[in-house]
């Protein structure tokens, strides 16, 4: 059945890629196509001309060439440029088969999970598994040249290890008890190195999801004592794993605070122009202007009507004015205003004053200017992130310029996704007694929303970003759903 369903998943985003890609962009949109059937402006474009380049250091220097310095995250362009280095080709076409076949795996890992939290059959785990991978979301996501693909099936490993982990125990033999923490602490590790290789700064939410995990349990040891499920043995195979991880990847990065910056921008000119920021002038050289003047040149861009997507995606300046808590520690306190600058970027995609129809009106707007707003903000960033975009956007202001098929896959993702978190509601109420650790893997999962809720305020980015994070939830919701089918057609005696 798993075969037959990475097969059926594979023919279906094949298919769906050949239609956008071969003649719906092309030719029904001939004005927004740049070549191969992606959009220009795009991030595809972008990252498919990286991997071109590095295709070509690669030609004329050797494999030697794959080490390159690149921005942090663009590991999946060394993957699709050592594909071009093979093929000979810098054609993106090899890049949408592997998609394809990207697809057909999480699909069988979503598959693997829902058979985990209890789903019984085949054949429903492999519809559940369907509506959860083929939303038109996750089909164009996969259509294009962009990081997803690469990070949806590391996310799902790591979903399945936590579970693992957080199995409760049966008094077995000592060599059995340690079985399922080795494993479920092996696919961690690997789902959290993938992630982090494709997108640097999940590693922040993974490590936090872990820490939450081990402090849920050691809560639950201390007031339930003999009634707890859990073990000391997960205790410490949590706190482990958590401290490695931590010293692996936060402690040597923690000097990076900020989420972007711009390598030719010296620390010096910065501290110059507090309110600046770094744009790329018409001879195509950066450098660094007043935000009131760059915002006068995107103006004047569109006046003419040659603003795009590209005059956006300039390296950013964070001019947020933080204020220090003396009740955090120096390194937390940066991550959370590294949170508040990523949040300023993103809103630069919704101004209507530039950007006109194109701009998600959707935004939460709310700036951040210390830890404590950063709190109080929590709960708004728990329903945006669960449910962006929301029905009052789904018929109106994205879409324009194009085909509106990105609104009706919208409009059907937000039908299907809110009926399957109706159904994680219905499942968390049957599991909070008998499986305790779904509960808390949807609890984790949640809290890594949260963080990207917190840091990415634009309806429509978000929606893209958080599919990693996304998918095991609603595969949750699904197993909700049909757990509460089965249980109603067996009844218990």
């Amino acid at each position: 059945m798993a075969l037959a369903l990475a097969l059926f998943l594979f023919l279906v985003q094949i298919t769906f890629t050949a239609v956008i890609r071969l003649y719906v962009v092309p030719h029904v949109t001939p004005q927004n196509h740049w070549a191969y059937g992606l959009a220009k402006d795009s991030d595809s474009q972008v990252f498919h001309e990286r991997a071109v380049l590095l295709a070509d250091r690669m030609r004329l220097f050797g494999w030697r060439q794959i080490s390159h310095e690149q921005f942090e995250g663009m590991t999946h362009t060394k993957i699709l440029a050592s594909m071009y280095f093979l093929s000979r080709s810098d054609s993106p076409y090899l890049t949408y088969v592997l998609n394809a076949m990207l697809l057909a795996g999480s699909g069988v890992l979503v598959f693997a999970l829902l058979r985990r939290v209890g789903v019984r059959g085949t054949v429903a785990a492999a519809v559940g598994a369907s509506v959860v991978t083929c939303g038109p979301m996750v089909l164009f996501a996969h259509s294009e040249v962009l990081r997803e693909p690469f990070i949806i099936p590391a996310l799902l490993v790591f979903v399945i290890g936590l579970l693992t982990l957080l199995e409760p125990l049966t008094p077995v033999a000592a060599v059995q008890r340690w079985t399922p923490l080795i494993a479920g602490g092996a696919l961690v590790m690997l789902g959290f190195a993938g992630a982090a290789s494709f997108r640097p700064y999940l590693v922040l939410p993974l490590i936090i999801a872990l820490a939450l995990s081990a402090a849920a349990v050691i809560v639950t040891l201390a007031t339930a004592r003999s009634r707890s499920r859990f073990s000391l043995h997960q205790t410490v195979a949590l706190l482990a794993l958590t401290a490695t991880l931590v010293f692996l990847y936060v402690l040597p990065r923690g000097h990076r605070a900020q989420q972007y910056s711009d390598e030719s921008v010296t620390g010096q000119a910065a501290l110059g122009f507090p309110s600046a920021a770094v744009v790329t002038n018409e001879r195509g050289e950066k450098e660094i202007v007043d935000l009131d003047r760059w915002k006068m040149v995107l103006a004047a861009k569109k006046d003419k009507g040659t603003l795009t997507r590209a005059d956006f995606m300039v390296p950013h300046w964070c001019t947020v004015e933080w204020t220090r808590s003396a009740w955090l520690p120096t390194s937390l306190d940066d991550k959370l205003q590294a949170m508040a600058c990523a949040r300023q970027d993103y809103l630069r995609f919704c101004d209507e004053s530039l950007l006109g129809v194109r701009a998600d009106r959707g935004c939460d707007s709310k700036d951040f200017e210390s830890a404590a707003d950063v709190v109080r903000h929590v709960p708004r960033a728990v329903v945006f992130a669960l449910f962006v975009p929301f029905p009052n956007m789904w018929l109106k202001s994205f879409g324009g310029g194009g085909t509106g098929l990105r609104r009706i896959g919208y409009v059907l993702d937000g039908i299907v996704d809110y009926a399957l978190l109706a159904g994680l509601v219905l499942g968390l109420w049957r599991w909070r007694r008998s499986d305790p650790e779904i509960v808390l893997g949807a609890a984790t999962l949640v809290a890594m929303l949260t963080i990207y809720g917190l840091a990415v305020p634009t309806q429509f980015v978000l929606a893209r970003l958080r599919l990693a994070m996304y998918m095991p939830l609603l595969a949750l919701g699904a197993a909700g759903w049909l757990r509460w089918l089965q249980d109603r057609r067996t009844p218990v005696a």
